[in-house]
């Protein structure tokens, strides 16, 4: 049984997936808390909520308890979202008398922390992202900080619960006893920072973001024939992928590729002037001017050069390796993108199996 805001959609859409049978309980929208998080867009709802059956609760607060408990009854799983009060409002105390049953796995996705001191003050995928320390990382260094789209906090802590559940599930089936997984937003955001956490325990260095600049030649956007391709030659990548690289330019005669192998090059601090940054741009693009990003990821995937392209959402849907995959699905005549990952076991099972030619 799903409950709350859409903290817990994507939680409950993967375990529609992989073969359980899921109902959300809703309220009407009149009804729903002042700090209840739903995306209105229509198709971002058929993403997050195809496969699962739909229960509408009673539009009076003092009805909602006891329909809970009529729902929880042969519950496996219960995902519950949202701050304590918002569950409270929607007819789920902590305490209510039909979560008692020792085999039911609660699955709990809160902002804070069910146990911590903010548990019952709500938050949003903005407030969560800058608590997390995501939002620290997104925009340009000289203004305000950018919100990734598509409530990403949200996802990232349903994604943690789905397979927390999963994993009570196992245990269960050991043990005879069910369990509570606990599911922080702000946690589940602090674990999905890149390597900035890395980089502040192993070198005391704070990542701050860097919005279109780079930080050093080689690593970064740059434009080709057709749009954009990314590339990673710098120091995060191989020494052996610059060489790649530079061998690569010289076979296509590029005008000054002997001046990047001159020592200055292998000095990551020259790497990262202004001047360094400028002399490789100019080269790699003059090369690039006449390749489309298709073209290039190709033929470097085949030197073992780390490029791939800036695809726009067109390009995604043309990708020939995601159609080869059976990726995108229709449905209702809607194409939509189909399972995450596919297990044998368990194949995914919602009602959207028809393939979308490429």
């Amino acid at each position: 049984m799903e409950i709350g805001d859409d903290s817990g959609a994507y939680a409950g859409r993967l375990l529609a997936g992989l073969g359980a049978e899921v109902v959300r309980a809703r309220v009407p929208q009149s009804a729903a808390p002042d700090s209840w998080s739903v995306d209105p867009d229509p198709v971002v709802q058929d993403f997050l909520h195809r496969g699962k059956a739909e229960v509408m609760l009673p539009a009076e607060e003092s009805n909602r308890s006891a329909a809970i408990a009529e729902l929880l009854r042969g519950a496996d799983i219960t995902i519950e979202s949202g701050s304590t009060d918002v569950l409270a409002t929607l007819g789920l105390d902590l305490d209510h008398p039909a979560l008692a049953d020792p085999e039911l796995i609660r699955t709990r996705i809160s902002p804070w922390g069910i146990q911590s001191e903010r548990a019952g003050t709500p938050a949003t995928d903005l407030i969560s992202s800058a608590a997390g320390g995501f939002l620290a990382l997104g925009g340009w260094p000289d203004r305000a900080p950018t919100r990734a789209y598509g409530d990403q906090s949200l996802r990232m802590a349903s994604l943690y619960a789905a397979v927390g559940a999963l994993l009570a599930v196992r245990a269960r089936a050991i043990s005879g006893s069910g369990q509570q997984v606990e599911v922080s937003v702000q946690e589940s955001v602090a674990t999905a920072l890149e390597n900035a956490l890395q980089y502040s325990d192993l070198e005391g260095v704070v990542r701050r973001r860097v919005g279109a600049g780079y930080q050093e030649a080689g690593t970064g956007v740059y434009a080709c024939s057709d749009g954009f391709v990314y590339v990673m030659v710098g120091r995060l990548s191989t020494a052996q992928g610059w060489v790649n690289l530079l061998d690569w330019l010289d076979e296509a005669g590029v005008p000054g590729t002997a001046g990047l192998r001159t020592t200055e090059w292998t000095d990551h601090e020259y790497r990262k002037s202004a001047a360094a940054q400028a002399e490789f741009r100019r080269i790699f693009e003059s090369f690039a001017a006449d390749r489309s990003k298709a073209d290039l990821y190709v033929e470097a995937q085949r030197r073992n050069i780390a490029v791939c392209p800036v695809n726009s959402p067109q390009d995604l849907l043309a990708s020939e390796h995601l159609n080869a995959r059976d990726f995108f699905v229709t449905a209702d005549r809607r194409r939509s993108v189909g399972a995450p990952f596919r297990l044998s076991a368990t194949p995914w099972s919602l009602p959207v199996p028809t393939r979308v030619p490429a």
